[in-house]
C-alpha cells in the first residue's frame, strides 16, 4: 500500500488523534495548526507560539529567495511569517477547510497574499519539487512515511525543520531545544550529526528577549486562554539538509613527490553519512572515515592514506551534478606538515541500490 493511499489526512489532524498522550509525556500543548482530538470541534485549537515559529524559520536559514512549504499548516502562521518577515514565498497545505480559511484571512491581514498560497490538500499528494524549505509538526509515524518523499522530491540543499519529532534513521543535522523562560526564549544546542570526531553536545545557548517574537506577551495564549508554553517547558526542533548522491566509484589524480598518481574511492552513502574505501595507486585499500554530505558538499577523511608514513588525507569538495564531478581540495597531513592540493574527482559509475 502506498503512502498516499494509507495516509489521507493532514499532519495536524493526525497529531490531534494522540495529543492527549503526547501532552502527558511532554507536559505541554504547543501544536501548530492542530486540534487536540480527532474531531476538531471537540477541544480548543492550540497554535504553536509565535516565538517557536520564528526559531523554526531562523533555524532553516530562510531568505527572500526561499520557497517555504508547511505541511499541515494550521492557521498559516509559518508561511505568513516567512512572507511578512523575510519576503519569502510560501505554500501552506492542510486538509481541514476551516484551517485554510483562517490561513487566507491571516495572510490578507498581513498583506502577503501575493507571496503565499494555501491548499486544501492531502500532504502526501503535494508536489514538493519547488520547495527549498519544508516545515513539519507531525506524528513520528507520519514523519517516517513522509521521509522517502522528502528525499526524492526535494533538491539537495533544501532544509527540513520539524517541531518535536525526528525522522528515525535519518538523523538530524542539527537539534535544538527551545526553552521558554520569563523574559524570552533560550535556544540550547543539543546535538549535530557529526562523523568528524566532534562532540555532539554543546553547552552553548542563545537567549532572545521578549521582543524577538514581534508580539506582546499576549501571543503566548490563544483565545481559549490555554498557554501552550509554561514555565520551563521545552520544544525540540530538528533540522535536516537534503543530501546529494555521492555513492559510486570515483577516480582522481594527485601530484605527489613521486609524480602524478591515480587514486580511486568506492563510496557508500546512508542519508548524509559517507563510508567506503580509497584505492591507492598500488591497488591496496584504505578506509574512508568521518564522511558527511551537506547538500552538494562532501567531506571525508582517509586516516592511513599511505601505508609507508601514515599520512592522513582530508577531502572537501562540491558536486557538480551536471558533470558528475566533485571539485575541491585535499589536505595532506603527515610528518608534522600540512599541504593542500586541488582535487577533482570523476564518478566512473554509481553504486547499485542494496
Amino acid at each position: 500500500m502506498s503512502d498516499t493511499t494509507q495516509w489521507k489526512w493532514s499532519g495536524r489532524r493526525a497529531l490531534g488523534t494522540a495529543i492527549g498522550i503526547w501532552a502527558a509525556v511532554f507536559g505541554w500543548l504547543a501544536v501548530s495548526g492542530v486540534a487536540a482530538g480527532e474531531d476538531e470541534g471537540d477541544v480548543p485549537y492550540v497554535p504553536t507560539p509565535q516565538k517557536v515559529v520564528n526559531k523554526m524559520l531562523k533555524m532553516a536559514e530562510i531568505s527572500k529567495d526561499d520557497v517555504v512549504y508547511d505541511l499541515g499548516c494550521g492557521d498559516g502562521r509559518i508561511v505568513v511569517t516567512a512572507a511578512d518577515k523575510y519576503g519569502a514565498k510560501g505554500i501552506g497545505v492542510d486538509i481541514d477547510p476551516q484551517r485554510i480559511k483562517e490561513s487566507r484571512k491571516n495572510a490578507k491581514e498581513k498583506g502577503v497574499t501575493d507571496l503565499v498560497e494555501f491548499r486544501e490538500q492531502d500532504l502526501f499528494k503535494t508536489d514538493l519539487t519547488e520547495a527549498t524549505i519544508v516545515t513539519l509538526y507531525l506524528l513520528p509515524d507520519v514523519n517516517r512515511k513522509l521521509r522517502p518523499k522528502l528525499l526524492k522530491q526535494l533538491r539537495p540543499g533544501a532544509r527540513v525543520v520539524s517541531h518535536s519529532f525526528d525522522m528515525d534513521e535519518w538523523k538530524a543535522d542539527k537539534k535544538v531545544r527551545v526553552v521558554e523562560k520569563e523574559g524570552g526564549v533560550e535556544l540550547v544546542d543539543v546535538g549535530d550529526f557529526s562523523e568528524f570526531g566532534v562532540s555532539l553536545g554543546s553547552s552553548g545557548s542563545d537567549t532572545d528577549s521578549e521582543s524577538d517574537s514581534g508580539e506582546s506577551s499576549q501571543s503566548e495564549s490563544d483565545s481559549s486562554g490555554i498557554s501552550p508554553v509554561v514555565g520551563n517547558s521545552k520544544a525540540t526542533l530538528y533540522k535536516w539538509v537534503v543530501p546529494a548522491d555521492f555513492a559510486g566509484v570515483w577516480s582522481w589524480t594527485l601530484k605527489t613527490s613521486a609524480g602524478k598518481r591515480t587514486y580511486g574511492a568506492i563510496l557508500k552513502q546512508t542519508f548524509q553519512g559517507i563510508s567506503g574505501q580509497m584505492v591507492r595507486p598500488d591497488q591496496t585499500k584504505a578506509t574512508v572515515t568521518n564522511g558527511k554530505v551537506k547538500g552538494y558538499q562532501v567531506r571525508f577523511e582517509v586516516p592511513e592514506a599511505l601505508k609507508s608514513d601514515g599520512q592522513k588525507l582530508l577531502f572537501e569538495g562540491r558536486l557538480d551534478p551536471k558533470r558528475d564531478v566533485i571539485e575541491g581540495n585535499v589536505t595532506i597531513f603527515g610528518n608534522g606538515e600540512e599541504k593542500t592540493l586541488d582535487w577533482k574527482a570523476i564518478r566512473a559509475n554509481p553504486l547499485e541500490d542494496g
